[in-house]
């Protein structure tokens, strides 16, 4: 983990800053600096499930990043799809008959009053009835929600995903790991419906897959759902819609933005954390960002280049060695030159 520049000076140990610096396919680069300790002493052992919530707050953060990277370097308005895969009442029945008669009974315990955590009516019947043709003031309060989540302060996040995790946590007590063994057998059908789009379409597809089940505004639990970010060059929509047999399906094409950072957001926002489990998953054959490191000489701020449109910028302070930020440069020729870069087509540099 970083330090700061007081717990080295406090620990008497020799630092030195390092920059770290990640240039996406799109454009989009990221600069994060940090503290390293020359002992620095090997790492405890964990035990299993024992996470502090700032630990559970640091991987949240690494997987929201990791997830925007991943965004960044494969999908465009062009070739990206958004699928959303939800079930109706013969679809989430299929699942549901594939557990335990013990885990049936807590589940349908769950999902029987109405405006309960894990309640199934709590999911708008336009969802339900496979209608996902969004009105113009849809999109915009959608659109303002995403950016109001960027712009929460750091007290307003954990405050308010500590308060989600603790009514998960109470209602996963009282009804044991059903809800978990619900949620594994969704995935399961999701992996079948992404097994026979491949086998039915033949070429190669990328993907990010997400499966979500808590409302991304209050943080209870809701129907499981999947999220995820698709790409195969000549795809028939038809193909997506017959193979997927548990219900409803919506697809839309990713809007021309220079960072997917808020899509990742969105996405992450809404999957409930799972101990020692990761949030998302990917195909083979991911694209990641070009990545640089150096040693820097002196503590000062990260500055963007000129012109740059700054996305995101963390507060400098002296006392904190850590800062991060993320911009997209101006000029089309560098952007040029990043991405030849990053292909390592270095004779196409202007």
């Amino acid at each position: 983990m970083a330090m700061t520049g007081e717990e080295c000076e406090r620990e008497g140990r020799n630092m030195k800053i390092m920059e770290r610096k990640y240039i996406s396919k799109n454009g989009v680069v990221e600069r994060t600096r940090y503290a390293v300790g020359d002992n620095a002493q090997p790492r405890r052992g964990k035990r299993r499930g024992n996470t502090s919530f700032r630990k559970q707050e640091q991987n949240f953060n690494s997987a929201l990043r990791r997830v925007a990277r991943i965004l960044n370097c494969n999908f465009d308005h062009e070739n990206g799809l958004l699928i959303t895969l939800d079930y109706d009442e013969r679809g989430l029945a299929k699942i549901i008959a594939g557990l335990s008669e013990e885990d049936r009974k807590q589940i349908e315990e769950m999902r029987a009053p109405v405006g309960e955590i894990g309640t199934w009516k709590a999911v708008p019947a336009k969802a339900r009835q496979g209608r996902y043709a969004m009105q113009d003031e849809e999109v915009h309060t959608r659109d303002c929600h995403v950016a109001a989540l960027l712009a929460m302060t750091k007290e307003e996040v954990l405050a308010r995903d500590q308060n989600g995790e603790e009514r998960i946590e109470k209602k996963e007590e009282e009804n044991g790991d059903a809800w978990n063994r619900l949620r594994e057998a969704a995935e399961k059908q999701m992996s079948l419906w992404m097994r026979r789009v491949k086998r039915k379409f033949g070429g190669k597809i990328k993907a990010l897959m997400i499966t979500s089940d808590i409302d991304h505004e209050t943080g209870e639990l809701v129907r499981a759902h999947h999220h995820i970010v698709f790409e195969a060059e000549g795809i028939s929509w038809d193909l997506l819609r017959k193979e997927w047999k548990n219900g409803c399906m919506d697809i839309k094409q990713i809007r021309a933005q220079p960072d997917y950072t808020p899509i990742a957001t969105y996405l992450m926002r809404q999957v409930r954390r799972q101990p020692d489990k990761k949030k998302y998953r990917v195909t083979q054959g991911m694209e990641m960002p070009k990545i640089e490191e150096r040693v820097i000489l002196s503590h000062s701020e990260i500055r963007a280049p000129a012109g740059a449109n700054v996305l995101e910028r963390s507060e400098f302070s002296v006392e904190s060695i850590g800062q991060y930020i993320r911009y997209v440069p101006k000029k089309r020729e560098y952007r040029r030159k990043r991405t030849a870069e990053w292909k390592g087509d270095t004779d196409k540099i202007p």
